[in-house]
C-alpha cells in the first residue's frame, strides 16, 4: 500500500512525479498509459488550485428511490416534482445559491435550465447536484454521471430498501474515485417500515443500514462507517415542512440515545446539518484535501502498477546480468582471434608490390638484383599471391565472430524490452529508432578512416648513393691492388719493372674477376636492401594489424557503450521511480501548501 501524499503543489513529491510522467517517452510506461496518468496529474494539481471553491454535492440514485423527494425535503417546497417525465428528469437538477458561481471545470452541457436558485446562506458555499437515475433503461443517465462524478467532492448515495441491493448501484460505488469519508449512504422511506413491521421499523432500518454497509465493501471494497449512514423519510419530512412544521424536532428527525431510529422523518434533520457543515470553510477544503489524496495514491498506486510491474523488474534483472556479462564475453571472442590479418600468400602479394617500388626507386643494378632475388624466391615456391585492396572487406572477415558477438548483445538488449506489451514495444522502438543504424557491427565501420599500408619504400630514407658504396669500394680495392702489390727492384729499372708487374697483373681475366666481384657487391647491396624493406614492411604489416584491431574494438566498445548507456537509462528510470513511489511518500496526515 503506498502511503498518502502530502497536499499542495508545492509538495516536490507530487511534483517529481509530475516530472517524471511529462518524460516522453518512458521506458517503462506505455505511451497510452503515461498520457492517461499525466492527464490525471494535470486535473489533480487544478484541483488543487481550486480548493476555496464552493463544494459540489451529488445526489445519486437508482429509479424512484426518492432523490427529488430528498431535495424538495432539504428545500422546504416542491422545486423538482418526482416521477415528472419532464426534460429535467434526462438531465442534472442544480441547486444552488444566488451568489454562488459553478466552478469552472464543471462541465454545464447535462445541466437542466434554468437552475434553482436559493437564497439560503447556511449553504451559501455548497451546491447540490440531482442526477438521473443511473439504473434507467436511458443508458445516457450512467453516462452522464460518468462525465461528472470526477467534479463531484462529495456523493449522496441514496436507496430504499427495494434498490439497495441492485448490482448497478455497486458497479457505480465501484467506479468512484473518492474519499471514503465524503460518501454518504442515504435509506429513503424508512415510513413504509412503520407500516409493516411497526414498533420493530428501527431495528429493521438499522439492519438494511447494516447489510448494505457490508455489501458495498464485499462488492465496491469500498468501508462506510455508521455515522455516514443516514435513514430517513424524505417524505414525511416534506410533508412536515410543506405543511408548516419543519422537522427541527429530536424527537423525531434524530438519532435518541441509544441509537434506535426515528420511525417518521429520520434523520434528515442530521443529514442537513451535515450538508451545512460544508459552509465552513476548513469543512470545505478537507473534503476537497481528501479526494485529491486519493486521487494521489491513486495514481501512484496505477505507476507502481505499471512502471515497478513484475514483468519490468524482472526485464531490469535481466538487463543487469546481460550487461554485467557483456564485456567479458566480448573480450574472450576477441582474444581468440589472432592480431594477423593478413595470410602467407597477402604477405608475399604486399613485400612483391613494395619491392617493385623499391627497385623503381633505386634503378640499375639494384633493380637487376631485385629481379634475381624475386626469380630465386619463384624457384623456391614462393610466388607472390593478388595485393589486397580491399581492407574492409578482409577487416570484416577476419573479425566477423567479433562483430557477431556485439550484434548478439544488441538483439539480447531489444529482446528484453521488446519482449513486453505491445504498447511497451511502441515506446522503446521510438525510443531506440536511431539507434537501430549503430547495432555494433560491422556496418558502422568507417571505411574512410581504416588505416592503410604504405607502398612507399620504407629503405627511401636512406641516400641514393649508399647502394653503390660497396660496389665502389670493391672497384677502387680492385683496381688499387696492383700497384700496392708490385714491388719494383731499383730507381728506373725497377719503375718500369713496377709498372709492367702492374700491367701484367691487369689483364683480361683480372677484370672479368674484378667485374664479377663488382656484380657480387651490387648483389649483397640489393640483398641488404631487400632485407630491409622486408623487415621495415613486416613492422609497417604489424603497426598497420595493430591500428586495424584498435579502430574494430573502438567501433565495437563504442557500439556497445551506447547500449549499456541506454540500458543504464531504464535501470536509472526504475531506481529513479522506485525511490520516488518509496521514500517521496509520507504516512504523516495530509498537509497544503499555504496560499
Amino acid at each position: 500500500m503506498i502511503a498518502r501524499y502530502t497536499q499542495g503543489t508545492c509538495d516536490p513529491t507530487w511534483k517529481e512525479l509530475g516530472a517524471y510522467l511529462q518524460k516522453d517517452p518512458s521506458w517503462l510506461l506505455p505511451d497510452a498509459d503515461r498520457r492517461a496518468m499525466l492527464h490525471e496529474w494535470e486535473q489533480v494539481n487544478d484541483l488543487e488550485q481550486r480548493l476555496e471553491d464552493a463544494l459540489v454535492i451529488g445526489l445519486v440514485g437508482g429509479t424512484g428511490v426518492g432523490k427529488s423527494t430528498l431535495i424538495n425535503a432539504l428545500a422546504g417546497s416542491e422545486i423538482s416534482r418526482s416521477g415528472d417525465r419532464r426534460p429535467t428528469t434526462d438531465r442534472i437538477v442544480v441547486y444552488v445559491h444566488r451568489n454562488t458561481e459553478l466552478p469552472l471545470e464543471v462541465p454545464t452541457g447535462d445541466f437542466a435550465t434554468p437552475h434553482v436558485i436559493h437564497r439560503n446562506d447556511r449553504i451559501s458555499k455548497v451546491i447540490l447536484l440531482d442526477f438521473p437515475d443511473f439504473d434507467s433503461a436511458e443508458h445516457s443517465h450512467a453516462e452522464i454521471l460518468q462525465r461528472h462524478v470526477a467534479h463531484l467532492d462529495v456523493i449522496l448515495v441514496v436507496v430504499d430498501d427495494m434498490k439497495y441491493g441492485d448490482r448497478r448501484l455497486y458497479e457505480v460505488m465501484s467506479s468512484l474515485d473518492h474519499a471514503p469519508s465524503n460518501l454518504f449512504l442515504v435509506l429513503n422511506k424508512i415510513d413504509h417500515f412503520q407500516t409493516r413491521y411497526g414498533a420493530s421499523a428501527p431495528q429493521v432500518a438499522s439492519d438494511v443500514l447494516l447489510d448494505l454497509r457490508a455489501k458495498l465493501q464485499e462488492h465496491a471494497g469500498i468501508t462506510v462507517s455508521a455515522s455516514q449512514a443516514y435513514a430517513i423519510s424524505a417524505a414525511k419530512a416534506l410533508e412536515a415542512r410543506t405543511s408548516g412544521n419543519r422537522p427541527d424536532d429530536r424527537k423525531h428527525l434524530g438519532r435518541d440515545t441509544h441509537g434506535s431510529l426515528p420511525v417518521e422523518a429520520g434523520q434528515v434533520n442530521d443529514l442537513e446539518h451535515l450538508i451545512e457543515s460544508y459552509q465552513e470553510h476548513k469543512h470545505r477544503r478537507l473534503a476537497k484535501e481528501k479526494n485529491i489524496d486519493v486521487r494521489k495514491e491513486t495514481v501512484a498506486h496505477q505507476l507502481a502498477d505499471v512502471g515497478l510491474s513484475p514483468s519490468n523488474r524482472d526485464m531490469v534483472q535481466r538487463l543487469e546480468e546481460t550487461v554485467s556479462r557483456s564485456r567479458g564475453e566480448l573480450a574472450a571472442v576477441l582474444g581468440q582471434i589472432p592480431q594477423e590479418i593478413l595470410g602467407d600468400r597477402d604477405r608475399l602479394a604486399w613485400r612483391h608490390s613494395r619491392l617493385r617500388q623499391a627497385a623503381h626507386y633505386w634503378g640499375l643494378p639494384i633493380s637487376l638484383g631485385f629481379t634475381l632475388l624475386a626469380e630465386i624466391g619463384r624457384w623456391r615456391g614462393n610466388a607472390p599471391g593478388t595485393q589486397p585492396r580491399d581492407w574492409y572487406s578482409k577487416v570484416r572477415r577476419h573479425y566477423r565472430a567479433y562483430f557477431e558477438a556485439a550484434r548478439n548483445l544488441r538483439r539480447r538488449i531489444d529482446a528484453e524490452w521488446t519482449s513486453q506489451d505491445s504498447s511497451l514495444k511502441g515506446s522503446a522502438a521510438t525510443r531506440n529508432g536511431n539507434a537501430q543504424a549503430s547495432d555494433g557491427g560491422d556496418e558502422g565501420l568507417d571505411t574512410r578512416r581504416l588505416p592503410q599500408l604504405a607502398l612507399e619504400p620504407g629503405s627511401r630514407r636512406w641516400h641514393r648513393i649508399v647502394p653503390h658504396l660497396l660496389p665502389l669500394a670493391t672497384l677502387v680495392i680492385g683496381l688499387l691492388s696492383p700497384f700496392l702489390s708490385a714491388k719494383p727492384q731499383g730507381a728506373i729499372s725497377g719503375l718500369w719493372a713496377w709498372f709492367g708487374a702492374v700491367f701484367a697483373t691487369l689483364n683480361p681475366l683480372y677484370l672479368v674477376q674484378l667485374g664479377l666481384s663488382v656484380a657480387v657487391a651490387y648483389l649483397v647491396s640489393a640483398l641488404v636492401i631487400w632485407l630491409r624493406e622486408i623487415q621495415l614492411l613486416d613492422a609497417d604489416i604489424l603497426h598497420l594489424e595493430t591500428k586495424l584491431r584498435d579502430a574494430v574494438v573502438d567501433r565495437v566498445q563504442t557500439s556497445v557503450s551506447e547500449t549499456e548507456s541506454r540500458v543504464s537509462e531504464i535501470l536509472h528510470e526504475f531506481e529513479h521511480l522506485r525511490q520516488l513511489l518509496r521514500h517521496h511518500v509520507s504516512d504523516a496526515p495530509s498537509q497544503t501548501c499555504k496560499s
